[in-house]
Protein backbone atom coordinates (compact mmCIF):
# COMPACT_ATOMS: atom_id res chain seq x y z
CA UNK A 1 0.00 0.00 0.00
CA UNK A 2 1.85 3.67 -1.27
CA UNK A 3 2.00 6.39 1.14
CA UNK A 4 -0.61 7.84 -0.50
CA UNK A 5 -3.38 5.51 0.20
CA UNK A 6 -2.52 4.73 3.07
CA UNK A 7 -4.33 6.10 6.00
CA UNK A 8 -2.17 7.44 8.84
CA UNK A 9 -2.18 6.09 11.92
CA UNK A 10 -2.72 8.54 15.16
CA UNK A 11 -2.72 6.19 17.87
CA UNK A 12 -0.40 5.93 20.89
CA UNK A 13 2.32 3.26 19.42
CA UNK A 14 2.61 0.40 20.87
CA UNK A 15 3.74 -1.92 22.51
CA UNK A 16 0.77 -1.28 25.04
CA UNK A 17 0.49 -3.50 28.05
CA UNK A 18 -1.88 -4.53 31.01
CA UNK A 19 -0.32 -2.80 34.42
CA UNK A 20 0.40 -4.70 37.79
CA UNK A 21 -3.05 -3.66 38.84
CA UNK A 22 -4.79 -5.89 35.68
CA UNK A 23 -7.30 -2.85 34.98
CA UNK A 24 -5.10 0.27 33.51
CA UNK A 25 -3.19 -0.47 29.65
CA UNK A 26 -0.01 1.09 30.02
CA UNK A 27 2.04 2.49 26.79
CA UNK A 28 5.22 3.52 26.20
CA UNK A 29 7.23 6.53 27.44
CA UNK A 30 6.88 9.53 25.22
CA UNK A 31 10.68 9.76 25.18
CA UNK A 32 11.91 6.19 25.04
CA UNK A 33 15.27 4.95 26.80
CA UNK A 34 14.67 8.13 28.87
CA UNK A 35 16.42 7.25 32.58
CA UNK A 36 13.25 7.68 34.93
CA UNK A 37 10.85 8.30 31.85
CA UNK A 38 7.37 7.41 32.80
CA UNK A 39 4.92 5.14 30.73
CA UNK A 40 1.50 6.93 29.21
CA UNK A 41 -1.69 5.59 30.83
CA UNK A 42 -3.54 4.51 27.80
CA UNK A 43 -7.27 3.75 29.43
CA UNK A 44 -7.79 3.13 33.14
CA UNK A 45 -10.70 0.21 33.42
CA UNK A 46 -13.55 1.22 36.51
CA UNK A 47 -16.87 0.94 36.93
CA UNK A 48 -17.02 -2.73 36.57
CA UNK A 49 -16.53 -6.33 38.25
CA UNK A 50 -12.92 -7.14 38.84
CA UNK A 51 -12.64 -9.75 36.34
CA UNK A 52 -14.70 -7.51 33.51
CA UNK A 53 -11.93 -4.35 33.92
CA UNK A 54 -9.43 -6.88 33.31
CA UNK A 55 -10.80 -8.51 30.45
CA UNK A 56 -11.26 -4.95 29.13
CA UNK A 57 -7.64 -4.01 29.84
CA UNK A 58 -6.23 -7.00 28.33
CA UNK A 59 -8.15 -6.38 25.11
CA UNK A 60 -7.48 -2.88 24.65
CA UNK A 61 -3.88 -3.75 25.55
CA UNK A 62 -3.89 -6.13 22.21
CA UNK A 63 -5.46 -3.28 19.82
CA UNK A 64 -1.86 -2.37 17.95
CA UNK A 65 -0.92 -6.20 17.51
CA UNK A 66 -4.51 -6.55 16.86
CA UNK A 67 -4.59 -3.84 13.92
CA UNK A 68 -1.14 -5.28 12.79
CA UNK A 69 -2.04 -8.18 12.54
CA UNK A 70 -5.33 -7.46 10.66
CA UNK A 71 -3.40 -4.53 8.83
CA UNK A 72 -0.18 -7.00 7.44
CA UNK A 73 -3.12 -9.60 6.40
CA UNK A 74 -4.88 -7.27 4.05
CA UNK A 75 -2.56 -5.29 2.74
CA UNK A 76 -0.75 -8.09 1.24
CA UNK A 77 -0.45 -7.36 -2.91
CA UNK A 78 0.73 -11.56 -3.30
CA UNK A 79 0.88 -14.39 -1.92
CA UNK A 80 2.55 -14.49 1.33
CA UNK A 81 4.51 -15.87 4.43
CA UNK A 82 0.55 -17.64 5.70
CA UNK A 83 2.30 -19.20 8.50
CA UNK A 84 3.37 -16.05 9.64
CA UNK A 85 0.36 -14.39 9.52
CA UNK A 86 -1.50 -16.90 11.34
CA UNK A 87 0.85 -16.91 14.24
CA UNK A 88 0.64 -12.57 14.85
CA UNK A 89 -3.02 -13.13 14.81
CA UNK A 90 -3.02 -16.28 16.92
CA UNK A 91 -0.06 -14.05 19.53
CA UNK A 92 -2.72 -11.10 18.92
CA UNK A 93 -5.62 -13.37 20.12
CA UNK A 94 -3.55 -14.35 23.16
CA UNK A 95 -2.61 -11.41 24.28
CA UNK A 96 -6.11 -9.79 24.02
CA UNK A 97 -7.88 -13.58 25.81
CA UNK A 98 -4.57 -11.90 28.82
CA UNK A 99 -3.05 -15.44 27.92
CA UNK A 100 0.37 -13.81 26.40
Amino acid sequence: MSQSTEQIVRYTPGPWHVSSTGTDVIGPPRVPNTTGAKARVIAVMSNAAFAECEANAHLIAAAPDLYAALKRFLSADEPTDAAAEIEMAEAALRKAEGRA
